[in-house]
């Protein structure tokens, strides 16, 4: 079937497609070259606009190999542009609302045929599905040891917004868990050094609560609803347990233990008594210990 693509490579630049409150932190490209982002800019224009051009240009096109590319593309902006938004900034917000009512578009389907379903090479539809969101998260988030402290703390705050309202809430999950694991099952520094560039295992757990405290700021239900149900359906690499866990006969995945152990642990940053690490793990808590609804 012929496709539209030429429609994609003179559709607007990226300020257009995207809801332009984002955009601002991305130089403008035309989709589908293959150039990275790197200058941030400011525009004026408002959220308040249409499903971006980008959109309607994929309707009618059913060529998966066609829409695997520009959906990678698509997710990757989106990524780059959620670790650059402050994690208190409404525009974070903002963000997840596009992405919902991109998947309330439904199935889109080849306009001369309806009975063709565009589709991306894994068989999710467009747009129901999101095509590749988790994967291209998850494929983002597991070199999160590598980004800068808000960098994390933003990524980390725009996944837990997904998972509170329920995109690809289970498959996105698996990034808190890792996070969790990170900072609370490997043994870690307290304290951040000075001393330039660090190896991911020198990361020290002051750099890491700021992306949980994220986490349970907009996602503490659905954690704990995890847990309750044990949930595990991640691969065993995911879901693995961390050094400090030394009973591995543990359930792997989201456990009772495992709550009960990193609750543990912050109380532990606390009693050490170093105040930016002491005062973050206690709101940590706090938030942990949902209304009514704690495992423990």
């Amino acid at each position: 079937m012929e496709t539209n693509s030429k429609n994609i490579r003179e559709s607007r630049a990226i300020e257009e497609i995207l809801p332009a409150d984002v955009a601002y932190y991305q130089k403008p490209i035309e989709l589908g070259t293959k150039e990275t982002m790197e200058t941030l800019r400011d525009l004026e224009t408002t959220w308040d606009s249409d499903i971006s051009a980008f959109m309607w240009d994929m309707v009618g096109v059913t060529d998966a190999h066609f829409l695997d590319r520009h959906l990678h593309h698509l997710w990757q902006i989106v990524i780059k542009l959620a670790k650059n938004t402050h994690f208190d900034d409404s525009k974070q917000d903002s963000l997840v609302r596009w992405i919902l009512s991109i998947r309330e578009m439904g199935v889109l389907t080849d306009p001369k045929n309806t009975s063709v379903v565009a589709k991306a090479s894994n068989g999710q539809r467009l747009w129901v599905d999101l095509p590749y969101l988790a994967d291209e998260v998850r494929k983002s988030w597991i070199i999160h040891l590598s980004m800068t402290v808000e960098q994390r703390a933003n990524f980390a705050s725009f996944i837990a917004r997904l998972v509170s309202v329920g995109v690809c809430s289970n498959a996105l999950a698996v990034c808190g868990l890792l996070l969790f694991r990170d900072t609370f099952e490997i043994p870690r520094q307290l304290k951040k050094t000075d001393s330039g560039l660090l190896e991911s295992k020198d990361i020290s757990v002051e750099e890491l609560l700021p992306a949980v405290r994220s986490w349970t700021d907009y996602a503490s239900f659905k954690l704990v609803s995890l847990t309750l149900k044990s949930f595990n359906e991640y691969s065993a690499e995911d879901s693995d347990l961390g050094q400090l866990i030394e009973d591995r006969s543990i359930t792997h995945g989201f456990s009772s233990y495992r709550w009960d152990f990193w609750k543990k642990r912050l109380v532990q940053f606390i009693e050490v008594g170093y105040e930016p690490v002491a005062s973050e793990a206690a709101e940590i808590i706090r938030q942990m210990a949902v209304e009514g609804y704690s495992p423990l």
